[in-house]
């Protein structure tokens, strides 16, 4: 149904479907459709998809680096190994990116 897209339409109506009908104008109107409509919009699409991407990584990279400057409670450092103060600290940090790669996705 191209009603919604009469500005981008041949007159009359699907008179290219039909050869009994002469076509008044729109003899590219598939091609001004695509031009002017689909392309704009699914270049938006993407420019929104890799953005967003991008923010996610750089929250992400930025969760990375400062893992170093985590700061551990007492009971945890007692008891914890390395292995352990690391995988708490990749688990814990984490947070933002998860949430930003949630919100990534709402969008």
């Amino acid at each position: 149904n191209y009603i919604w897209l009469c500005w981008i339409a041949s007159a009359p109506t699907g008179c290219h479907d039909d050869e009994d009908v002469s076509c008044e104008r729109g003899e590219y109107a598939n091609l001004f459709r695509w031009l002017f409509l689909y392309l704009p919009l699914w270049t938006g699409f993407n420019v929104m998809a890799i953005t967003m991407y991008k923010v996610y990584e750089a929250v992400n990279r930025t969760e990375k680096a400062t893992d170093k400057y985590v700061i551990f409670s007492q009971v945890n450092v007692r008891n914890a190994t390395t292995a352990d103060k690391k995988r708490a600290a990749k688990k814990n940090n984490r947070k933002n990116s998860r949430r930003v790669a949630k919100q990534c996705l709402c969008f």
